[in-house]
C-alpha cells in the first residue's frame, strides 16, 4: 500500500491546513484511528477530493475495515479514475474480499461501450473533443485557402473525419456524465448480510454477501434498498448495512 498522499488540498483556512498536516503525521506514526477521525472531520467541512477519499481509504485499510476501505477507494476512483495509486489500492483491497462474483458476460461491443463510458470521466472526453475540433478547424482553413487539389482533398477528408469523431466524443462525454450523475452503487460495510426477497426482515433469505462486495442500487422503499450484483442476482438489504459510492 502506498503511503498517504501529502497534499494540503488547497484548504481555504490555516485551521484546515493544520488539521490535514496533523492527520498526515498521525498516519505516518501508525496512529490510523486518530488520523481517520481528523480526515473525516475535514471531509465534513470541505469539498470532497479524490486525494482525501484516498487517504481515508488508506486509514480504513490499515484498521482492517475492508468494506469502508473499498468504499472510499471507490469514491476516490469515481472522482479520479485515471489515478494509478487509487487503481492499485482498490485492486489490492478487492483481492481480499470473500465474494468472488463473476460478472454476466456481454457481447464484446456492448462490454467495450460500457467500459469506455464507465471508466473514463467526462473530462477525458472533453479534452479529446477540444483537440479534435482544433484539428478539424485547422484543416478546414487549409482546405479553404490552398489551391493545390491534392492538399484540398486531403484537408477535406481530415476535416470531415475529425469533426465526426468530435461529435462521437461529445456523445460519449454526455453519456459518461449521465452515468456519473444517475447511476448509484454501494459497498457492503458490515461483515456479512443475508439478502432478502422483499423489503422485510421476515422475508426469505436469498443469498449472503460479505464485507467489501460492491453492487448497484436499483430501487428503495424507506430504508430498504434493492441491490443487483455483477452476476445479475438481486434482492433487498437495509441502508445501514452499506455505504453509497
Amino acid at each position: 500500500m502506498r503511503k498517504v498522499i501529502f497534499l494540503l488540498l488547497l484548504l481555504s483556512t490555516p485551521l484546515f491546513a493544520d488539521k490535514f498536516e496533523e492527520a498526515n503525521k498521525l498516519y505516518t506514526n501508525n496512529k490510523f484511528d486518530a488520523a481517520l477521525q481528523l480526515y473525516l472531520d475535514i471531509l465534513n467541512k470541505t469539498k470532497p477530493t479524490s486525494n482525501l477519499y484516498y487517504n481515508i481509504g488508506n486509514c480504513y485499510y490499515r484498521l482492517n475495515q475492508l468494506g469502508n476501505a473499498i468504499l472510499y477507494y471507490e469514491k476516490a476512483y469515481k472522482l479520479n479514475p485515471d489515478d494509478e495509486s487509487i487503481q492499485k489500492n482498490l485492486k489490492i483491497a478487492n483481492a481480499k474480499i470473500i465474494d468472488k462474483i463473476t460478472p454476466i458476460s456481454k457481447i464484446f461491443i456492448y462490454q467495450w461501450y460500457d467500459d469506455l463510458i464507465q471508466k473514463n470521466s467526462p473530462k477525458v472526453f472533453a479534452i479529446w473533443s477540444i483537440v479534435l475540433i482544433w484539428i478539424s478547424s485547422v484543416f478546414a482553413i487549409l482546405f479553404l485557402t490552398t489551391k493545390k487539389s491534392n492538399v484540398r482533398k486531403l484537408s477535406f477528408y481530415i476535416t470531415l473525419i475529425s469533426f465526426l469523431f468530435f461529435i462521437i466524443l461529445i456523445w460519449f462525454g454526455f453519456k459518461s456524465d449521465e452515468f456519473s450523475n444517475q447511476s448509484q452503487s454501494g459497498v457492503l460495510t458490515t461483515q456479512s448480510v443475508y439478502v432478502k426477497s422483499s423489503p422485510d426482515e421476515n422475508s426469505t433469505d436469498l443469498f449472503i454477501i460479505h464485507e467489501g462486495t460492491k453492487f448497484e442500487l436499483n430501487d428503495n422503499i424507506s430504508d430498504w434498498y434493492k441491490i443487483r450484483l455483477a452476476n445479475g442476482a438481486t434482492g433487498w438489504i437495509t441502508e445501514k448495512k452499506f455505504g453509497k459510492i
